[in-house]
This record gives C-alpha cells, sequence and structure tokens, in this order.
C-alpha cells in the first residue's frame, strides 16, 4: 500500500491491512489459532473499522465450522470472544 507523492501516510490503516492480511493467510495455510489470534488483536485494536468487520465475519465462519464439526467447545469460545469484542 505505497503512497503517492503529497498523499498523507496511514500507518493504522496499513496496520489494520496487514493484519488482515496475515490472519487470512494463516486461516487458508491452517495455522487457525494464529489467524484467531490475528482477528481478534483486529477487534479490539481497530473496532469500528471495515478490517475488523471483516475479521468479526471470519471469527464468526470459523466458530460456525466449528459447531458443523461437532466441536463445540471451540465454537463457544469463538463465539464468547466475538461477544466480548463486539
Amino acid at each position: 500500500m505505497a503512497s503517492q507523492p503529497g498523499e498523507a501516510v496511514q500507518p493504522g490503516a496499513t496496520a489494520r491491512a496487514s493484519l488482515l492480511r496475515m490472519a487470512s493467510a494463516w486461516q487458508h495455510a491452517g495455522q487457525l489459532n494464529q489467524a484467531i489470534g490475528a482477528y481478534t488483536r483486529l477487534l479490539a485494536r481497530y473496532p469500528g473499522s471495515a478490517e475488523a468487520r471483516e475479521a468479526a465475519d471470519h471469527l464468526l465462519a470459523l466458530a460456525q465450522a466449528h459447531e458443523r464439526a461437532g466441536r463445540y467447545h471451540l465454537a463457544l469460545g469463538l463465539y464468547e470472544k466475538l461477544e466480548r469484542l463486539l
């Protein structure tokens, strides 16, 4: 996310985008604990941002996948985490 000459650098926006990319990469690589940690960090540090909303969607999808697979304790943990952060 390079800025154009004369354009203000927005470190918060860059950090949010980077954190979301890392979380997504970890999720696709099957490293769910790392992905959940990054999505959670995004929600905690940047509430109300577009990236936080996307992170919440990913966490909800992971919780639902755990629930469908019968891993209820993991699903419940994610639901509770979402409840605290939203």
